[in-house]
């Protein structure tokens, strides 16, 4: 018997596509239609709050949710559900496709309706059983015994990774956007070096900025022999040119960075192509990195600082190099690296491993294990039989076991990047933490520590760091044996 599947999504999935998200919703269409389902779609737009005053396609959608014809599973692009919720229906199973950090989890993630979650990547199933797992301590014992958790321990949440389009379209896909302007064509013939960050509002401007001026100041500019230039997405070109401005000699940063409009994808595929290097300096929590895998599928290498899933991508040498910036001791202001005063020898080691990198080739030379890697774990068949699997298994009312408290471990969570214990800094990818000494040795101290054994053990004292560190997603809990 056919069955059926209905699609929220807020993205159109016809070519040309735009964005990841209308990535994402044309290959789960067309993969719902190879797994054996008749596929019924709904288009919820994703708008600002001041635009939804008359939601006609939130109520439109909604509406239609009453109008079950037979057995169906519903997928929900987490985008949607600010303005669509999944709702409890005999012969109804819900699925919310869980994107990222920023698209209002808090909306969603206690609803009893909601019968799966997939996810895009193993880091973020990791982020997101952290989130349902979130324990509510008990202050009547002292915070020292779990009264439930907070969410819910015992949905079905799996991982799918998505589909690299370049798989199936090396020379890249139809999709929205401008031409490769001809100035930019100019570019790539000029004695420089190219690099590319055309990631609209993902970059942090001060660490962008004084890589780059690093990299055309001495001793770099001689090791290098001609300048280094970035491409930039022209929403983010002020900022960095700003930006650029605290160091001495950082006006030169604006001759250095050229804005660059929202260009298709087969432009941004030649622009890969042609240039050296792709520089993702980020404070967005990527959920998955499309953008940074297409680069290394077309032999161009990736620097980034690894926030979200890049750093997880692909293994180490394979085209992407993560490095932090480094952490003076006693440094002040936010270590994300935008302040004014932000030190700029902070950069002064990824600048530096540029450099070489582009000198040598040896990132450009590893594009080739990462263009393998990618063809064995990215692709549309892995796609489907990853969507088939987690689709069976909440069709067929598996759960997951109730969850037994007793069964929890303090891990750090999956958020954090690293931990600057003399600086009092902990790297996460929901704002880096500047924390006292004491919940910095407290949270490497219970890493790996049964939750009951912890509130057992803990100080007064410490089961107060406990909760604020659990509150400001430094640690989080796993699930040990039984």
């Amino acid at each position: 018997m056919t069955r059926a599947a209905r699609l929220w999504l807020d993205t159109p999935l016809e070519p040309p596509l735009y964005g990841s998200m209308g990535i994402m919703g044309h290959y789960f269409h067309r993969i719902l239609g190879e797994l054996g389902y008749d596929v019924e779609c709904s288009i919820v737009p994703d708008q600002p709050a001041a635009l939804q005053m008359i939601p006609i396609p939130a109520a439109a959608s909604t509406a239609s949710m009453r109008s079950l014809r037979r057995e169906e599973i519903r997928i929900f692009f987490d985008r949607c559900l600010s303005q669509v919720l999944p709702v409890q229906a005999r012969g109804v199973k819900n699925v919310v496709f869980f994107h990222g950090l920023r698209y209002a989890p808090s909306v969603f993630l206690q609803s009893d309706a909601i019968a799966g979650f997939c996810t895009n990547s193993d880091y973020l199933k990791r982020v997101l059983l952290g989130l349902l797992r979130f324990p509510d301590l008990d202050p009547d014992t002292g915070f020292r015994s779990v009264r439930q958790l907070a969410f819910r321990g015992n949905v079905i949440v799996d991982a799918v990774p998505l589909v690299l389009p370049a798989t199936e379209f090396p020379d890249g896909y139809p999709s929205y956007g401008e031409d490769l302007p001809g100035w930019v064509e100019d570019e790539l013939e000029r004695d420089q070096w190219l690099g590319h960050a055309l990631r609209p509002r993902k970059l942090i401007a001060g660490a962008t900025a004084a890589i780059v001026h690093l990299l055309n100041q001495e001793p770099l500019r001689s090791r290098l022999g001609r300048p280094v230039r970035l491409l930039v997405s022209d929403i983010d070109h002020a900022r960095v040119v700003a930006a650029g401005r605290r160091w001495p000699g950082g006006d030169e940063v604006a001759s250095h960075v050229m804005p660059v409009p929202w260009i298709h994808n087969q432009a941004l595929t030649t622009l890969m192509k042609r240039s050296h290097f792709g520089l993702l300096h980020d404070w967005f929590p990527e959920p998955f990195g499309l953008y940074p895998l297409e680069s290394v599928f077309q032999g161009n290498p990736i620097y980034t600082n690894g926030a979200g899933n890049l750093r997880h991508l692909l293994p180490p040498e394979h085209g992407i190099r993560v490095m932090e910036p480094t952490v003076p001791a006693g440094a002040t202001g936010d270590p994300a690296g935008d302040p004014a005063g932000d030190p700029l020898d902070r950069y002064a080691a990824i600048a530096a491993a540029i450099a070489d990198g582009l000198v040598s080739g040896r990132e450009a030379g590893q594009c080739a294990r990462g263009r393998d890697f990618i063809g064995q774990h990215y692709t549309a068949d892995i796609f489907r039989r990853g969507l088939g699997s987690v689709l069976e298994r909440i069709e067929q009312g598996t759960e997951a076991p109730p969850f037994d408290p007793a069964t929890l471990v303090v891990e750090l969570s999956p958020m954090v990047r690293e931990i600057h214990r003399e600086a009092g800094v902990v790297y996460s990818d929901v704002g880096d933490l500047r924390l006292p000494h004491r919940q910095i040795d407290l949270m490497v101290r219970i890493a790996g520590t049964p939750l009951h054994q912890a509130l057992g053990e803990l100080a007064a004292s410490e089961l107060t760091d406990l909760r604020s560190l659990l509150a400001a997603g430094a640690i989080s809990l796993g699930s040990g044996p039984s």
